[in-house]
């Protein structure tokens, strides 16, 4: 595979999903179990080459995770990870302040990673400013899916 064939696939989530902690009940789990699920499956479909996402190992402390959903994911379908976005020192000391500079930086940390066929996983709200970014940059880009977690807070 050469540049020219550059392909990122987006999921678009709340982040909750990405993390699994000692508040996560069993409904909750059984979501973060199909959305692992999911990502393998996709994963090895398309024949990803990186599992990024818009997390940090900052945050998987600050949330007391005892699992990152899309990090496990990646070694079940024995990918590379990545955490693309900066912590809270990365982002002081680069000035980065706003989305569209913490966007930037994932594309630096994608680009940099050598991957032509990413899978990203972003919060919903990115999704369409970062398939326009990745575009931008000479990846074409297919949206997967949009909303897994979006319905965690009304659960009972």
């Amino acid at each position: 595979m050469n540049a020219e064939d550059k392909t990122a696939h987006l999921v678009g989530v709340d982040h909750r999903i990405q993390y699994t902690n000692a508040s996560c009940g069993p409904e909750w789990t059984v979501d973060l179990r199909k959305f692992e699920d999911y990502l393998v499956g996709e994963a090895t479909r398309l024949n990803v080459d990186l599992l990024a996402e818009e997390f940090s190992e900052e945050l998987v402390r600050r949330n007391a995770a005892s699992g990152c959903t899309v990090r496990d994911a990646a070694r079940r379908a024995k990918k590379s990870h990545l955490f693309c976005d900066p912590d809270r020192s990365e982002r002081e000391a680069a000035h980065i302040s706003n989305y569209d500079q913490r966007e930037e930086e994932w594309l630096a940390r994608i680009t940099r990673s050598g991957a032509l066929q990413p899978l990203v996983v972003c919060g919903n709200v990115h999704v369409e400013s970062f398939a326009n970014r990745l575009r931008t940059a000479g990846f074409k880009v297919t949206i997967l899916s949009c909303n897994w977690g979006s319905n965690w807070m009304y659960r009972n």
